[in-house]
């Protein structure tokens, strides 16, 4: 389990990598927007991620820490996850590599 930590004033933006049994991704969390891309070395389903994607936010705060579980509703190519009056919305990002 994890310990739940505060985000420290002013940040707008968490990445993290997400690893399953056979694949990884990218996670940016858009904490201002209320939005998570994820960027997937295999292009897999965003199902593979509905937990990753629903807990970071969790344990970051984002979202309430005794929000339980639930799968997202699917709303044109995007998932949204919703707590009262709030929605957390998950898209697939546009290119996993980005060069310069």
């Amino acid at each position: 389990m994890f310990e739940v930590v505060q985000l420290c004033v002013g940040v707008t933006t968490i990445v993290g990598v997400l690893h399953g049994i056979d694949n990884f991704s990218v996670l940016e969390l858009i904490v201002e927007d209320c939005y998570i891309l994820i960027y997937d070395s295999l292009s897999y389903s965003l199902t593979t991620w509905f937990k990753h994607a629903f807990g970071i936010p969790k344990h970051l705060k984002v979202i309430p820490i005794e929000t339980v579980y639930a799968s997202p509703s699917v709303c044109n190519d995007k998932y949204e996850y919703q707590f009262g009056d709030a929605t957390l919305t998950l898209f697939v990002g546009e290119q996993f590599l980005k060069t310069t």
